[in-house]
């Protein structure tokens, strides 16, 4: 039996792609298959082969999570299961030269932890509303920073000044 996975962005198109997908038994919740969603040649999400005598749970590994419950399959049938899973960037960055070693920022959506992410990185995350709170001294906390379907959001921290006191 066939399947495919739409991952939809904020237009409803299925072109979001490159995200690992865990499916797992929907009875027993074992791990069954792991894949990476791409796109074939003619830019429509590829078709998978899986066993058509169970019930999947997917869960697709974007920043934060989604899931795909109770997909039931039929044999010989061509079945396509979707979700909202528009993303853009998030790039944090240092102005200059930096003594923070390891810099790292906690990303939150709705008081929720997404995720830590290192700072002079770029990674994906939904579109949405999110919190960031970086781990410098004293710290540096943003709210209602926007993601954007297929935009990179930048953000510069200004670079670390010194005290010496005599």
């Amino acid at each position: 039996t066939s399947l495919q996975v739409n991952l939809l962005n904020e237009a409803e198109k299925p072109i979001e792609t490159n995200a690992n997908m865990t499916f797992y038994d929907h009875e027993n919740k074992s791990i069954k298959y792991n894949i990476i969603h791409t796109l074939n040649a003619s830019g429509n999400p590829d078709t998978l082969f899986v066993d058509p005598q169970k019930k999947y749970d997917i869960k697709i590994h974007t920043l934060p999570a989604k899931e795909i419950n109770n997909i039931e399959l039929i044999p010989g049938k061509h079945i396509i299961a979707a979700t909202s899973a528009g993303q853009g960037s998030l790039k944090i960055s240092i102005n200059g030269t930096s003594k923070y070693k390891n810099l790292q920022a906690i990303i939150k959506q709705k008081n929720q932890i997404i995720n830590v992410q290192n700072v002079n990185t770029t990674l994906n995350y939904l579109t949405g509303i999110y919190q960031i709170e970086i781990l410098t001294c004293p710290r540096i906390i943003l709210k209602d920073v926007n993601i954007l379907q297929s935009q990179q959001n930048i953000i510069n921290i200004p670079a670390a000044g010194t005290l010496q006191v005599n």
